[in-house]
């Protein structure tokens, strides 16, 4: 979630602060559908608000996605049945993940690239330094 709060910092009064920003595996256009469901567990307004086309993603991204130059680093594991419709990090969409704007971005395939481990991978840490 890193990326989608600097973003709103970036597009809220922090633009001259900043002068390139890298995400790594930030739901920047909303999470999978099926993680949705947690608003079961007392999160309801987080869930409604990561979900693809919500006011608060749409207001985000628009008029365009980033105000600074950008760069997006995905993750898309091969772990079968993990994404139902397309390529992902078993909880963003890798299009999901990748900003239009952005300079440049990366994917990286394997399941050690998925969600909860990718920034633990020492390749990120030195694709991000390139950047």
């Amino acid at each position: 979630m890193g990326g989608i709060i600097s973003r709103y910092y970036i597009k809220n009064g922090g633009q001259s602060k900043i002068y390139k920003l890298i995400t790594i595996a930030s739901p920047h256009y909303g999470v999978r559908d099926l993680l949705n469901f947690a608003s079961i567990f007392g999160s309801a307004e987080e869930s409604k608000q990561m979900q693809p086309n919500s006011d608060f993603l749409n207001s985000l991204n628009n008029p365009i996605d980033s105000l600074v130059p950008s760069y997006t680093i995905s993750g898309k594991t091969v772990q079968k049945n993990t994404c139902f419709s397309a390529p992902c990090d078993c909880v963003v969409y890798v299009d999901y993940s990748k900003l239009k704007t952005a300079t440049a971005s990366m994917v990286f395939t394997g399941d050690q690239y998925e969600h909860n481990s990718i920034v633990n991978q020492p390749e990120i840490a030195k694709q991000a330094l390139n950047f």
